[in-house]
């Protein structure tokens, strides 16, 4: 629910920048390439940042709920193995979305850029979440057979394509556009990636307790 939520939410702070100037098949409308530039760029905006409707809140509540998800998701992909490890990779995560979602409500609600302290750290953690899934995942696979595996794997490929990276070559891929800047609608793509995730986690934590079932049953 609070990975759904969260691209629901993404979703709707993308329509904030890009509708109606950015319709699909027409990304090249000179309103349209005016709001590509990073000026208008509402997560974690930076100078020179130009704010539209109330994106960077909406996107800052988004990344709220994703923090939160985050805090357990390391865990429950990878299961009673290693709680400690997979614990701290969540506490890490979610307290690195959280200033992400903090700064950017902040600078959304007051109108300009709020800077706060070692933000480049907190970027470079961002940018590295993927890693820390994928170690969860591998984790939670070493050293016992577990069913869910691929819905797992899932999970991770999508939340890891709503980080920048990920969004940055699968938006563009996926909408078959390349912006000199900001590819139009990224953000929604981010959404609908960890909707989806939120949707693939479903099986794959049930996929465990089933398989405990069947194990632990008398015969």
């Amino acid at each position: 629910m609070l990975l759904s939520g969260s691209g629901v939410l993404m979703i709707m702070a993308a329509r904030e920048r890009w509708w109606p100037a950015c319709r699909l098949g027409d990304f090249d409308a000179p309103d349209c390439l005016t709001l590509q530039d990073h000026q208008y760029d509402f997560l974690l905006p930076s100078e020179p940042w130009v704010p539209i409707g109330a994106a960077a809140q909406v996107g800052a509540a988004a990344l709220v709920l994703l923090s939160l998800a985050l805090l357990f998701l390391p865990w429950l992909l990878a299961g009673p193995h290693r709680p400690a490890v997979t614990l701290t990779l969540g506490a890490v995560l979610a307290a690195t979305m959280l200033t992400i979602a903090v700064t950017t409500g902040r600078s959304g609600l007051s109108g300009r850029v709020v800077e706060v302290p070692g933000l480049a750290w907190v970027v470079w953690l961002w940018l590295l979440a993927p890693c820390a899934l994928f170690i969860a995942w591998i984790v939670g696979e070493v050293g016992e057979s577990r069913p869910g595996t691929r819905w797992r794997l899932a999970v991770v490929v999508l939340v890891s394509a709503s980080t920048p990276f990920g969004e940055f070559f699968f938006a563009s891929a996926l909408l078959g556009y390349l912006s000199y800047d900001t590819t139009p609608w990224s953000e929604a793509v981010s959404g609908v990636c960890l909707v989806a995730a939120g949707l693939a986690l479903w099986p794959a934590i049930r996929a465990r307790p089933a398989a405990r079932i069947a194990v632990n049953s008398p015969v």
